[in-house]
């Protein structure tokens, strides 16, 4: 799965990192506002599995 999480939001980087999605790349000012994005990948069934 992937999916795109603006650099600015602390709480939802979190729950990503927690559930073992891994940064792919930065888009610089994907926002309309200018924010950078991350796009991320990972399998938060396997996460699931894990615990």
């Amino acid at each position: 799965m992937t999916l795109l999480v603006a650099v600015d939001n602390g709480p939802a980087r979190r729950l990503y990192d927690s559930l073992g999605f891994e940064r792919v790349e930065r888009r610089p000012a994907f926002y309309d506002d200018g924010t950078d994005a991350l796009l991320l990948v990972g399998d938060p069934a396997q996460a699931a599995d894990d615990r």
